[in-house]
């Protein structure tokens, strides 16, 4: 069985900032969620320009896989190169319906391939 490479993948919104507090509850039931940040970094109230949109102050963990969350900005990671669970499947296309975009504007820069996963197999 041949391993794939470590799974990295960043995503973006692009007119679009989320309420992290409310992103958090809404995940919070599925998911594993971690505030990194102070909660007064999550409520605009600190930062300048586009830099807080960016910065991530969420992490959601399934099994394997976990996503840093930004305002404006996700990136899905594995520690390790393994094969999906059903919930790491589940965060994945959460992730994907909330932040839509592969890369960062739509100006056709940037541009960036979804790595190859596996799922793995369901046992009956």
């Amino acid at each position: 069985m041949s391993e794939t490479s470590q799974y990295i993948y960043t995503r973006w919104t692009w007119f679009k900032d989320y309420d992290l507090a409310e992103l958090a509850s809404q995940l919070k039931d599925r998911f594993t969620v971690i505030l990194l940040n102070s909660p007064d970094t999550m409520d605009g109230s600190t930062g300048i320009g586009i830099t807080k949109s960016i910065i991530y102050d969420l992490e959601v963990k399934a099994d394997t896989l976990s996503a840093f969350l930004a305002p404006s900005r996700a990136r899905l990671f594995q520690k390790k190169a393994v094969p999906f669970t059903r919930r790491d499947v589940a965060l994945r296309e959460a992730i994907l319906l909330l932040y839509p975009h592969d890369r960062e504007s739509f100006l056709p820069f940037g541009l960036q391939t979804e790595p190859s996963f596996r799922v793995e197999e369901s046992k009956i």
